[in-house]
């Protein structure tokens, strides 16, 4: 891979695709690696967004259920399961192409892989077939932990 990017930031979560919008925003050439899949990190992929999605659709299927107490009645309520999770599942989806779409706007390049350092100048990207793609650093640049993300930032900007 021939392509240089000024920074480059590792995880596709809450911080790190904020980090590299912002950083896209403020005039670097950016890419970010998620190894995940979908961007979002665990709360919008594993963790609070299906959780209370799943939660929220629970709710309204103990509201129904109760109507006739209130004297709304209503034929057999049943709760079906593999539809809620097809609910929750298009939920995240929307969310997660949503978080693409601001990366794609904000021309930041997305790569799916697990990113790492191969060397002080080489930042590795396996993909889920083990393909490897090497991002070299940028002529007199370093490299630079903030946080969980890894960002390459060229000193001359």
């Amino acid at each position: 891979m021939s392509e240089k990017f000024q920074a480059v930031v590792i995880g596709g979560g809450p911080g790190g695709y904020v980090c590299a919008i912002r950083l896209a925003q403020l005039g670097l050439k950016t890419a970010c690696i998620e190894s995940r899949g979908s961007l979002g990190g665990t709360c919008l992929n594993v963790g609070c967004i299906p959780s209370k999605s799943l939660l929220n659709l629970s709710e309204e299927f103990h509201k129904v259920k109760s109507l006739a107490s209130k004297g709304i009645e209503v034929g057999e309520v049943k709760l079906n399961l593999d539809k809620m999770m097809k609910s929750k599942d298009k939920a995240v989806t929307v969310l997660t192409k949503g978080v693409e779409f601001l990366l794609k706007k904000n021309k930041v390049t997305y790569f799916k892989g697990h990113g790492s350092f191969k060397s002080k100048n080489e930042i590795l990207i396996k993909d889920d077939k083990n393909k490897e793609i090497i991002i070299p650093n940028r002529k007199n640049s370093y490299c630079n932990r903030i946080s969980s993300s890894f960002i390459t930032r060229n000193r001359n900007r």
